[in-house]
């Protein structure tokens, strides 16, 4: 984050569903009425915080980017160019001019429509993403998620006898002041004093054990979410032409019109061997691969043109 700039605090959650929905950067700081230069300097601040959840959100928004923008001329709705008010004014012979209150209004509803109809093929025309997930990966996820829930337990307990604790003091206290100044009533403040420090140590005594516990659960569940994350480790792979997948969010409707470039790209000696399936599988699986958000995704190949063109595509675009 630069020195001096003012950060602006965004909602997490929705720009990173909105980073996975394949949303650009631009179309992100739109939503927000901020400029991508601000967008981009409050992920800079969220990485102090939590590095992990904001390169996540760089990372798809840096893919999203990278994606061209669909044609304008194709299937797009005409947009009415606004007119201005006419002004009314009044003629050398006295005449005042009436149409041009009906004509704005024509042209304000005419823009109304287009303006939902642009907003409804914006909406069809938002990639969706599906998520899998191996068996196993599932039920550590419910595991976690009951650690998590057990630890949202204790955390209340704990707020509760750190409150009967207060509670309890500010009791024993005042009791204890009203045995020096009543003697007379010695007896029946005695017991109830004596009950409020009962009531003070089980609570003691509770906060103690919820410290034990917390201890447990929370090796627990640092020990799940490292289980989980191997578990849920990308697999991809490329059998017999087709892709095969686990533990990946594949997006849908890769747009592989652009596969005869694919072959020129490539030497010679490996486009040669290309055919135009090779080609469009090549242009998915490229596209599933910056959908992964982690490093260490496995991916393998049995057929050794597909693997060496695949290769060659990924160090020209690093190149470039």
């Amino acid at each position: 984050m630069k020195k001096g700039v003012p950060t602006i605090t965004i909602p997490v959650q929705k720009v990173s569903s909105w980073a996975d929905h394949g949303e650009s950067s631009e179309s992100i700081a739109n939503k927000l009425g901020i400029t991508v230069e601000d967008l981009n300097n409050s992920l800079d601040s969220l990485a102090e915080k939590n590095r992990k959840s904001a390169q996540r959100i760089r990372q798809r928004l840096a893919a999203n980017d990278k994606r061209p923008k669909p044609n304008k001329h194709i299937g797009a709705i005409q947009t009415i160019k606004p007119v201005q008010p006419a002004v009314t004014s009044v003629n050398p012979y006295g005449f005042i001019p009436t149409q041009a209150s009906a004509k704005q209004s024509s042209v304000a509803e005419a823009l109304k429509a287009t303006t939902s109809a642009q907003a409804e093929t914006a909406k069809k025309a938002a990639p969706t993403v599906k998520k899998t997930m191996s068996t196993e990966a599932e039920a550590l996820q419910l595991e976690v998620e009951k650690a998590e829930k057990a630890l949202d337990v204790i955390d209340q307990t704990q707020a509760d006898a750190l409150a009967e604790i207060e509670k309890s003091k500010a009791a024993a206290l005042q009791h204890e002041q009203t045995l020096k100044e009543l003697a007379q009533k010695l007896k029946a403040e005695k017991a109830e004093y004596e009950a409020q420090m009962s009531k003070l140590n089980e609570a003691e005594q509770v906060l103690i054990s919820c410290e034990g516990r917390r201890v447990e659960q929370t090796k627990r569940l640092a020990e799940l979410k490292a289980r989980l994350h191997d578990i849920a480790k990308p697999e991809i792979y490329v059998c017999d032409g087709e892709i095969q997948a686990e533990n990946v969010a594949i997006p849908e409707d890769i747009d592989v019109s652009g596969w005869a470039q694919i072959i020129d790209l490539l030497p010679e000696s490996i486009g040669s061997e290309l055919r135009k399936k090779d080609a469009e599988l090549l242009i998915r699986l490229r596209a599933i691969m910056k959908a992964v958000d982690r490093d260490d995704a496995e991916l393998a190949f049995d057929n050794d043109v597909l693997q060496r063109a695949y290769e060659a595509i990924a160090a020209s675009e690093t190149a470039n």
